[in-house]
């Protein structure tokens, strides 16, 4: 319920970056990529707005928050809103536990 209202503020894009595992048969090794997966539309807030979602534990290491819808499943350590803004994950969380929005606290990249 609480998304389905959120739905319309939706209008930002991200991507999770991907770590990709292969195995080569002719050399017998695995090589490691990383790739940017497919976008999923988020609600992005940065700054003081940002800090209002998370707990008091992680504030100060938080400089934006992303809302995704529950079924949104979140891995990998790096995520990038709108093709440029790139950002660790710090933490993911279940809001109240109601499982209705996630909420992704990012930590700016310098």
């Amino acid at each position: 319920m609480i998304m389905d209202l959120l739905s319309r503020r939706m209008t930002a894009t991200a991507e999770l970056k991907a770590v990709v595992n292969t195995f080569d048969p002719a050399t017998g090794k695995n090589t490691q990529s990383n790739s940017w997966g497919s976008e999923i539309k988020c609600i992005f807030y940065k700054a003081g707005s940002a800090k209002s979602f998370v707990s008091e534990l992680i504030r100060e290491q938080t400089s934006a928050v992303a809302l995704f819808k529950p079924n949104v499943t979140i891995t990998g350590d790096r995520l990038r809103i709108n093709g440029t803004l790139e950002y660790s994950i710090i933490d993911v969380d279940d809001i109240a536990g109601q499982g209705q929005v996630k909420v992704v606290s990012l930590g700016k990249i310098t």
